[in-house]
């Protein structure tokens, strides 16, 4: 099996690739996918093989929030198609085809995302449930509604409470990014700036009911000023103030360089100073010297542009990973830690690949739908030409 890189790279529904994006999407799924092979190490080894750095077990446990990176990134590619349609092309909310908009998404994300979970429901009914108990948590898995629902994280696999976030903010993108870029600029970025402060202040006070109640914890009014700021970013990336921030200046490598550091480290951060980070980096990628050569890197875009099967598949890799690994024990905890998290992560990588490669990748030409239909047509006349030659071959 033989695969380039080149074959690897994704597919764009309007054949526009920012490589930059991708880049930063290999900033949030690395300390997802560490943190998870962190977290899943330490449940099968003793404390005597842990790492007791402080400083390091504070970066790895704080990989979580490249979900909020997630968010961001989510943010800024969808309302950057609505602000193309609303503010640069000047086109109404009439002009706007949603059933295409929402069918796309369909498509695009639903057939590795039920790939995916079918695999790991049959996975986790076989070896550590049942299939009776486990099947309506599948059911709400793949609508989409099992935080609603349940109040907690899928067994099948826990990750995806935050694919079901993204699918609240697809479902308002049209409508939120209508909202602001039929606005004048000056006004559509005070009031996100305005929006981006003040929500986390109402929605996240210690008696909110986002806060008490399970079933709204994980719901898209907690994480909003996050897709807010990919929002904001896109006004500024297609507004009059783009072209005044100097490019390929070492200051914004060192400023991202510094609000990376800072929201991997400060487990006290708080959402403003989050999200005021998460605008830099968002910035610093494009208009940074070192920074954007890095983050334009083939093998690194690469990489960021599997995320969404890196994203689907590695929760359930490492878990099954560990069953096996966890038989191999080295005496000094700093080899036998490395050992288990390069092994691991290579693991994660190499199957993340063939999935992307043949359940991820074909479904992001926007006409595969009509293909596999025109496919399965030829398929059908085909059989039918020969039905009545292998009749007759039977009859003599």
């Amino acid at each position: 099996m033989k695969i380039s890189i080149k074959s690897l790279r994704r597919i764009t529904s309007k054949g526009e690739f920012i490589p930059e994006i991708d880049g930063l999407r290999f900033l949030a799924i690395t300390p997802v996918v560490l943190m998870h092979a962190d977290t899943n190490y330490l449940r099968t080894f003793d404390s005597s093989l842990h790492i007791q750095s402080g400083v390091y077990n504070q970066i790895i446990n704080d990989g979580w929030k490249g979900v909020w990176l997630f968010f961001g990134i989510s943010g800024f590619i969808l309302s950057y198609f609505f602000a193309k349609h609303f503010y640069i092309n000047k086109r109404s909310m009439n002009e706007l085809n949603l059933r295409t908009y929402y069918v796309r998404r369909l498509t695009r994300l639903e057939p590795p995302f039920l790939i995916s979970m079918t695999i790991f429901f049959i996975f986790s009914a076989l070896y550590v449930y049942d299939f009776k108990s486990l099947f309506p948590n599948f059911l709400g898995s793949i609508t989409y509604l099992h935080n609603i629902i349940f109040g907690r994280w899928s067994p099948i696999n826990p990750v995806t409470w935050s694919l079901e976030v993204e699918v609240q903010f697809y479902m308002l993108a049209p409508f939120l990014s209508a909202f602001f870029f039929l606005l004048k600029e000056n006004l559509r970025n005070f009031l996100l700036c305005a929006f981006i402060i003040v929500i986390p202040l109402v929605v996240l006070q210690e008696n909110s009911l986002f806060i008490t109640n399970p079933h709204l914890s994980m719901a898209i009014p907690v994480f909003i000023q996050h897709f807010l700021v990919g929002i904001l970013f896109t006004s500024i990336y297609t507004g009059s103030y783009w072209e005044r921030i100097r490019k390929n200046n070492f200051i914004w490598d060192i400023i991202t360089v510094i609000a990376i550091i800072f929201i991997f480290t400060d487990n006290t951060i708080s959402h403003f100073a989050f999200d005021l980070c998460l605008l830099l980096i968002l910035i610093g990628a494009f208009k940074g010297t070192v920074i954007n050569k890095i983050f334009c890197n083939s093998i690194v875009t690469t990489i960021g542009g599997m995320c969404y099967s890196i994203y689907l598949i590695h929760y359930g890799i490492i878990y099954g990973l560990s069953r096996i690994l966890g038989l191999v024990t080295f005496k000094s905890a700093l080899i036998n830690y490395f050992f288990h998290m390069t092994i691991t992560m290579i693991v994660v990588l190499f199957i993340s690949v063939i999935f992307y490669k043949y359940f991820e990748r074909p479904f992001m030409d926007r006409h595969w739908p009509h293909k596999l239909r025109t496919r399965i047509e030829k398929i059908i006349k085909k059989s039918k030409r020969l039905s009545p030659i292998f009749g007759k071959s039977i009859l003599k």
